[in-house]
């Protein structure tokens, strides 16, 4: 749960009504807080008989012993306090997303981005295996504004990282949305990276095709693969999708053209 009486995104009110805060790691949290409670424990029960036994035996050998046990005990007592404060802190909300807007704690303090101001967002989400066999999904979603700062969204941010990423896409994607229908409804070339169309032609880089001989633009694999209709099922050409800006906005833009998926 994130202790809301530190969190600096209840005080924000330009990007309208606070929908939900997000807090960083909690399953690895969970675990250091176990790690460090052990530790404490182990290094306070260590002290303790260190005690006793020089009690029993006030020889100067187990003096010596004493100290490099208590030196033992005190590392194991100060690890313990460390992982344990790390843990509290671990707790404080990371990122929140507003009805206009979201924000960010960064090393410098509160970073935040209104839909409005957000020129494009890249998404980079890798899925691979781990160890045992066992997939990880990484994510990395990058906003940058239109004076040219960037907010980066990924894991260490939060465990709901792909969650917030999601409704960031649709959100900045309904805002930008209308401006490029105009344009393109204008006769004007709108530019996704390497990607553009207008209402002719389709183009990919140095590549054009015309509408009439596209057969579908599908997003799947991490890339944005572009069908022929003279070509059966192969592809002409793909574009890797973390370099396309505002993918969810061409998405919905080339869906009123051509079939997507």
């Amino acid at each position: 749960m994130a202790n809301q009486s530190r969190s600096p995104f209840r005080a924000i009110t330009e990007l309208g009504a606070l929908q939900k805060e997000y807090t960083r790691g909690v399953r690895g949290s969970c675990l250091l807080a176990g790690l460090g409670l052990a530790a404490a424990g182990a290094g306070l029960a260590l002290a303790f008989v260190a005690i006793a036994v020089t009690e029993a035996d006030p020889s100067a050998e187990a003096r010596e012993r004493m100290l490099v046990q208590l030196l033992g005990a005190g590392g194991l007592f100060v690890f313990g306090l460390v992982a344990l404060a790390s843990t509290w802190f671990a707790w404080t909300t990371t990122a929140a997303l507003y009805e206009h807007g979201v924000a960010v704690r960064a090393t410098h303090g509160v970073q935040q981005a209104a839909w409005a101001d957000v020129s494009a967002v890249y998404v980079r989400v890798v899925r691979q295996p781990g160890t045992l066999g066992i997939y990880q999904t990484t994510h990395l979603y990058t906003l940058e504004k239109r004076n040219g700062e960037k907010l980066r969204l990924d894991d260490a941010l939060t465990d709901e990282v792909g969650k917030l990423g999601s409704a960031v896409q649709i959100a900045v994607a309904r805002a930008q949305f209308p401006r490029y229908w105009d344009a393109y409804m204008a006769g004007q070339r709108v530019t996704f990276g390497p990607l553009a169309l207008d209402k002719h032609k389709f183009y990919v880089n140095d590549q054009e095709l015309p509408w009439s001989q596209i057969r579908s633009v599908r997003i799947e694999q991490g890339s944005v693969w572009i069908e022929k209709t003279d070509q059966g099922w192969i592809r002409w050409t793909a574009v890797s999708v973390p370099d396309v800006p505002n993918l969810l906005v061409f998405h919905n833009l080339v869906g009123r053209l051509t079939r997507t998926t």
